[in-house]
Parts: structure tokens; C-alpha cells; sequence
């Protein structure tokens, strides 16, 4: 029995923590001539989705309960495979 109360317990604080609004403080970009890389400095641990959609061929990286500190400086025309953060 006390072992399933220490189990929910812990459940609820990773819940608990996963919930708290995080700020995303910067986002970097590196285009390299085979693959561009994107790296979110966040304040805390965040929960996402990741989903590809088609009409255009996109990738779309969705952080749950995140706000943006900054608007994020947008990809080089160069850039062959990111075109837009938002």
C-alpha cells in the first residue's frame, strides 16, 4: 500500500512539474550543406509533439504550456531545408 501511495505521489510532482509554463529564451539555427540543426534554450523541462504534415512537406515541433521570449530570427534564403520559424 505504501508503495502506491509513494508511486502516485511521485506521478502527481512529475505532473505537477511538466505543467508549469516554461519561456523558450532563444532559438539557434545552424545550416550545414547537408542538414540544418535547431536547438530551443528553454527555462525548464517541456512536454512536445512532433508532427510531419504534408501540403507543403513540413515538420512541426509543438511545446506545450511555452511562450516565446523573442521572436526567433529567421532562417538564411540559403537554407534549403528550414524556411520559417513561428
Amino acid at each position: 500500500m505504501l508503495r502506491l501511495l509513494l508511486a502516485n505521489s511521485l506521478l502527481f510532482l512529475a505532473m505537477m512539474v511538466s505543467a508549469e509554463p516554461v519561456t523558450i529564451e532563444n532559438v539557434r539555427v545552424w545550416a550545414a550543406p547537408d542538414s540544418t540543426r535547431v536547438v530551443f534554450d528553454v527555462s525548464g523541462p517541456v512536454e512536445h509533439n512532433l508532427s510531419l504534415l504534408k501540403a507543403p512537406y513540413r515538420t512541426v515541433i509543438d511545446l506545450k504550456n511555452a511562450s516565446i521570449k523573442k521572436e526567433p530570427v529567421q532562417p538564411s534564403a540559403k537554407d534549403k531545408y528550414l524556411q520559417r520559424i513561428r
